[in-house]
């Protein structure tokens, strides 16, 4: 008998198949496992180890069932890593032998299976505890989430860019009763228009003329019993509105090239940047889909309107920061956060444009200790409108390489250059390199 258990990152039961509740003699359901730690029922379970070292394990052990007969099993016990490599989850497969004696075999392949499904699943990835802030606006957001979160209409999120949209409709989802099941994005700017359909609605093998023989699941079959957000809605070609709509009334689709109504039970979840009511009035989308998309509205702050917010935002940007850029993330003094908060200045580009900030800060500082000229230099440049345009608001190595430049170019020594700028002569010395100045 093979027994198949899917834990979460720390080692709870999410999931148990039917050998496992028929060896165990546990209803997985109505003796309330789901949310119990794997050790509390199975007291000799590798699973928390293979977690925490983040390495598969795999041996015999004894299984002591709830009827307290004991049976000898063969187990594997591997992490399940998402793209980037964070652990997410943790497989169990065990082989109850004296049964199935050669099965060890089957045992891996079907590790390996589970493994591959797994890595395809797209669980939300933040939660409401990641959107930083005390403010008034932040807490009447979070209290708007957790009322989305409570029913299945579809929501549609505006706010400018940066402004943490994506993090809006992941801790939807997390606190949703959907929360174990598929989040799938979708952002609508980058899909190529010809191939919109395919992504959607996916395709039956020998579609047409590039296509897989075995066919492809779109982005509705991989959300079913789920979510799927649909980032930019804006952008979606107005060619495929009038099919979205059909989907989201009917709760049906055919796969291109097939004959067959594939039925889903999805949540949407929409956001965009600009008021779908404006684009209504210039014709560039289409007033049905709009009201069937708007049903619960939620608006994302600006930066500017919470600006009481930045310093617990630096805090959390910092530590992000620390050990991913390959420099030393000194603590930012609270002078130059409060600075930051009080600036007279609008943040166009949000929370990610106080993330671009910091970094060029902590660039700009190596190591040193903080100072608000390490701050400074890059809102004395946004100064220029021109300037702005040219290299726009994410390059920040072409802000820092044209501000190392005018130094060199204004100031006659490299110690001037260097004490303009707010760093040592070693650190300028180690822009001009990478610069090729």
């Amino acid at each position: 008998m093979c027994c198949f258990v899917i834990t979460d990152e720390i080692g709870r039961y999410l999931y148990a198949n039917r050998a496992w509740t028929q060896t165990m003699g546990i209803d997985f359901e109505d003796d309330n496992i789901h949310g119990r730690f794997v050790n509390e029922i199975i007291k000799d379970t590798k699973i928390g180890q293979a977690l925490k070292e983040d390495r598969t394990i795999s041996g015999y052990s004894t299984i002591t069932t709830c009827r307290g007969k004991e049976k000898r099993a063969f187990s594997i016990y591997n992490p399940i890593h998402d793209l980037s490599g964070k652990i997410i989850a943790g497989a169990i497969i065990a082989i109850i032998t004296g049964e199935n004696e050669n099965d060890v075999d089957k045992l891996i392949g079907e590790l390996n299976f589970y493994k591959q499904e797994l890595s395809k699943l797209s669980g939300a990835k933040y939660h409401i505890d990641n959107i930083i802030g005390a403010s008034a606006a932040i807490k009447r957001l979070q209290e708007e989430i957790r009322r989305a979160s409570k029913s299945n209409s579809t929501v549609l999120i505006f706010g400018e860019t940066g402004s943490g949209k994506e993090l809006v409709a992941h801790s939807i989802h997390a606190l949703s009763s959907r929360r174990n099941k598929s989040f799938i994005k979708v952002n609508c700017a980058n899909i190529p228009h010809e191939l919109m359909e395919s992504e959607f609605f996916g395709y039956e093998g020998g579609a047409f003329t590039s296509a897989d023989k075995r066919g492809k699941i779109g982005k509705f079959e991989q959300a079913d019993k789920g979510s799927i957000f649909l980032d930019e809605i804006n952008q979606l070609s107005y060619d495929l509105q009038p099919k979205l709509l059909r989907v989201m009334q009917e709760r049906e689709f055919e796969r291109i090239g097939g004959t067959k109504n594939i039925n889903i039970d999805v949540r949407f979840i929409a956001a965009t940047n600009i008021p779908l009511h404006e684009m209504v009035k210039n014709n560039q989308f289409r007033a049905d889909l709009y009201y069937r998309l708007n049903v619960v509205p939620i608006h994302v702050p600006p930066l500017r309107e919470r600006r009481e917010d930045i310093p617990l935002l630096i805090d959390d940007i910092s530590k992000k920061l620390d050990g991913e850029i390959g420099i030393p993330v000194d603590e930012i003094p609270q002078e130059i956060k409060d600075k930051l908060m009080n600036l007279d200045y609008q943040w166009p580009g949000n929370v990610r444009e106080l993330q671009n900030v910091i970094e060029w800060a902590i660039n700009m500082s190596y190591g040193e200790p903080m100072k608000w000229s390490h701050f400074n230099q890059y809102f004395s440049l946004k100064t220029g409108a021109d300037e702005t345009k040219e290299m726009g608001l994410g390059s920040l190595e072409l802000i820092e390489k044209d501000l190392v430049s005018r130094a060199l170019l204004k100031h006659k020594t490299k110690t001037a250059a260097a004490a303009a700028l707010g760093i040592s002569r070693t650190m300028l010395y180690k822009k001009i390199k990478k610069f090729n100045l």
